[in-house]
């Protein structure tokens, strides 16, 4: 997979490209842009204990959206500025 960037957004043929070679599981080449790298490693599959305790951390998300909203509550106080400033 071999694709030329210059310093320009990529346009919708090139994103297009990039993302089929991704998730098609191909690795990028030596020398292939920062972008083509970073879709080749997110694509890949975790590596071994990459995703230790995502079970955990899903229930507690869970768990914490199921729980009733708690809602604090802070009085402020506005006051004009004294003849005393902080500087």
């Amino acid at each position: 997979m071999s694709f030329r960037r210059s310093d320009r957004p990529a346009d919708r043929a090139e994103s297009e490209r990039l993302l089929d070679a991704a998730r098609a599981g191909a690795p990028a080449e030596p020398g292939a842009d920062a972008l083509a790298h970073l879709l080749a490693a997110a694509s890949a599959p975790a590596a071994p204990g990459e995703l230790a305790g995502e079970e955990q951390a899903l229930a507690a998300f869970r768990a914490a959206r199921a729980a009733p909203e708690l809602v604090v509550g802070v009085a402020i106080h506005r006051s004009g500025l004294s003849s005393r400033q902080v500087s």
